[in-house]
């Protein structure tokens, strides 16, 4: 049992959002039941399981805030503690061009971007 004095943070940006973005796109596009199904199964396993209960998560994710990853997150933790940030808008184009291109992004779409 971890020790309740014990102030460590672990901190991450996007963590895991590449192992289930697919399928969180998927069903904001379907709307499906069972394609909500599959997403909460994946989430659960790629996200939730993954967090270390014995220390502060921290996880800086534009994802995150999405209806359906929050209503995910408080089911398991009903005491979660959120701060909304505000980015810069060019940091957001780097980081959507330099990590994400490849992801969902188009030929067209990544040319008209540059």
């Amino acid at each position: 049992m971890a020790d309740p004095s014990d102030h460590r943070v672990k901190s991450y940006h996007e963590f895991g959002l590449l192992d289930f973005k697919p399928e969180l796109v998927k069903y904001q596009f379907s709307k499906k039941k069972s394609d909500l199904i599959e997403f909460e199964k994946v989430f659960f396993s790629k996200y939730i399981k993954k967090i270390n209960c014995n220390v502060k998560w921290i996880d800086s994710s534009y994802v995150l805030c999405e209806e359906i990853i929050f209503k995910n997150l408080l089911r398991y933790y009903p005491n979660l503690k959120v701060i909304h940030l505000i980015r810069h808008g060019d940091q957001v184009v780097s980081s959507w061009y330099n990590k994400l291109n490849r992801e969902i992004y188009g030929n067209k779409e990544m040319k008209e971007l540059n």
